[in-house]
């Protein structure tokens, strides 16, 4: 397939029919196919390194008369890749799944303006300009994604992700758009670390920048339940639609509706990102899982600047209890006054939750497709303990 514009839609569900068609396909069935070319750069003391990719694949599910359902997938497209998926689909047993698998009949097209890898030179440009020096790399990629059913189901998208990383050691930063014109290097900066006073001590506020938010909010929101107390900066709505979210959309990858959901609003939790319109594949070689596509916290109080600011973390479950590990320095005013170090949180997820205090700008988009501020955590409902 290839990924510009209407001729690689055409393209992409002709090859949809001739998969569908290998299976003997029936109401029983659904095909997925992904074709992503990619285009990489990278840049490290003054030396450019380009790197071209094409990655297509398939998955099928097919729902057994028992209500099971059998996932299997193949590198590839088109009707042997759809018969390699059948057989690993059949090889492994299935889970039975609760209501509808997959979408009802219909056609749905949510496909941008034809989108184009940009030319080499205007990735190097942006990098350049961006990385200031530092070792850095920017990956371009469009995808192509088909879905359909036996029963008449047909969706396809179009899909422009634009990712770039600064590396310092082991530590890596992030900034992903769906355009390059809106990719913006300020998301992966972080607070300027100042000389601390004489003496500071590690108290106050548990604060999170917005790449350790990417990695522990989203699995907050799918643990914690609804009617459980939130606070006040708790405030977050999963929003699909948001045409720059990378992973958002009209429709989710099983072919359902998806719509703005308001998960809690300072108060309490109200929903979880569960059910038809919040199924995602992270890949196809794995079968679509509940989550949020467009996690939003909106911004909400203020901050003294004083305790601990995290700018990573970990997150290790033992029993009911997560031990969250995180990348974190004492802050005074905001800003960094020690080194970062490895730090231990104890504290049940509904804890997080809880005593969640403020949200606190600017407001930064992560790579795991969550929008937001730093996240202000009131370190009385946290067990800290120094590593």
């Amino acid at each position: 397939m290839n990924t510009g514009g209407a001729q690689s839609v055409t393209r992409a569900l002709e090859t949809l029919e001739h998969a569908l068609h290998a299976l003997h396909a029936d109401a029983q069935c659904e095909v997925f196919q992904r074709s992503t070319r990619r285009l990489s750069i990278e840049l490290e003391q003054g030396r450019v390194r380009v790197r071209h990719g094409v990655e297509e694949g398939t998955s099928v599910r097919l729902r057994a008369a028992d209500g099971s359902v059998h996932f299997g997938a193949a590198s590839g497209v088109g009707e042997s890749a759809a018969r390699e998926a059948r057989a690993a689909a059949l090889a492994h047993a299935g889970v039975v799944a609760r209501g509808d698998p997959w979408a009802g009949a219909g056609r749905l097209l949510d496909v941008e303006a034809p989108a184009e890898l940009p030319e080499r030179e205007v990735l190097e440009g942006w990098l350049r300009d961006a990385a200031d020096g530092v070792r850095a790399c920017l990956d371009a990629a469009v995808g192509v994604e088909v879905l359909g059913t036996g029963g008449g189901l047909r969706t396809c998208r179009v899909r422009p992700v634009f990712w770039a990383r600064q590396l310092e050691g082991t530590r890596v930063r992030s900034a992903v758009s769906r355009s390059l014109e809106h990719l913006d290097p300020a998301d992966w900066e972080e607070p300027e670390r100042v000389p601390p006073r004489e003496r500071w001590h590690l108290e106050g506020d548990v604060a999170l920048l917005p790449a350790a938010v990417g990695a522990l909010a989203p699995a907050l929101v799918a643990a914690v339940p609804v009617g459980a107390a939130a606070g006040p900066g708790w405030a977050c709505v999963d929003d699909p639609q948001d045409p720059y979210a990378p992973g958002g959309g009209a429709f989710d990858d099983t072919g359902f509706p998806a719509e703005r959901l308001r998960l809690a609003d300072g108060r309490r939790v109200l929903a979880q990102p569960r059910g038809p319109g919040r199924r995602r594949r992270h890949s196809f070689r794995e079968p679509p899982a509940e989550r949020a596509a467009s996690l939003e916290f909106l911004p909400l109080g203020v901050w003294s600047g004083h305790g601990l600011l995290a700018r990573g973390a970990r997150i290790h479950t033992v029993g009911s209890e997560w031990w969250v590990v995180l990348d974190a320095a004492p802050a005074e005013k905001g800003h960094p006054v020690g080194p970062w170090e490895p730090h231990l949180v104890r504290a049940h997820p509904e804890k997080w939750v809880s005593g969640c205090e403020a949200v606190v700008p600017p407001v930064r988009r992560t790579p795991e497709g969550v929008l937001s501020g730093t996240l202000v955590f009131g370190a009385f409902h946290l067990r800290h303990v120094p590593l």
